[in-house]
């Protein structure tokens, strides 16, 4: 009985795992990634903080490198 408890426990956190890496994977996407970025500069045009400003160029520079786009850098100046 304790051995089919434990077989059980198992396949549930194995599915769990497996569950939760395809989450994962599905919100570090280039679509949701581009959305963020959309928001910080929206966020970036309102504040105007040049701090915020290097990041949100390295993000870009980040995005367009693994994702194959084309998203225009902010000027920070």
């Amino acid at each position: 009985m304790t051995l089919q408890k434990n077989r059980k426990f198992a396949i549930i956190i194995g599915i769990s795992v497996t569950a939760g890496l395809a989450l994962i994977q599905t919100f570090d996407s280039c679509s949701l990634r581009q959305l963020s970025i959309m928001s910080e500069i929206e966020e970036y045009k309102k504040l105007q903080d040049p701090q915020q400003c290097m990041i949100l160029v390295d993000k870009i520079i980040n995005l367009n490198t693994e994702c194959k786009t084309e998203f225009d850098i902010v000027d920070c100046g």
